[in-house]
């Protein structure tokens, strides 16, 4: 719980905001992975992601949470899945 809204022995009525929550669940980034890259990616490794975002490079720390022993047919690629330790956001 981030914020309680109401007073202490306030009264409120059906619907209105009574408390701001947030997710405490740990943010994770997947992944698709080319074969040879898979084979040599192992749970527990730390990794550094990125992406460009308003033509900027933005990066971040993570950690391999387990790749998928199963190809995507379509794409090729091996799914992975991290999750992310230094979050800014």
């Amino acid at each position: 719980i981030e914020e309680v809204i109401p007073d202490v022995g306030q009264e409120i009525t059906a619907g209105q905001l009574a408390v701001e929550m947030v997710s405490t669940e740990e943010k994770r980034a997947i992944a698709g992975v080319e074969p040879r890259w898979a084979r040599l990616i192992q749970p527990g490794m730390k990794v550094t992601l990125s992406t460009t975002l308003h033509n900027r490079l933005e990066e971040t720390q993570g950690e391999i949470i387990g790749v998928s022993p199963n190809i995507d047919t379509i794409s090729g690629t091996y799914r992975v899945e991290a999750r992310i330790i230094d979050n800014p956001y």
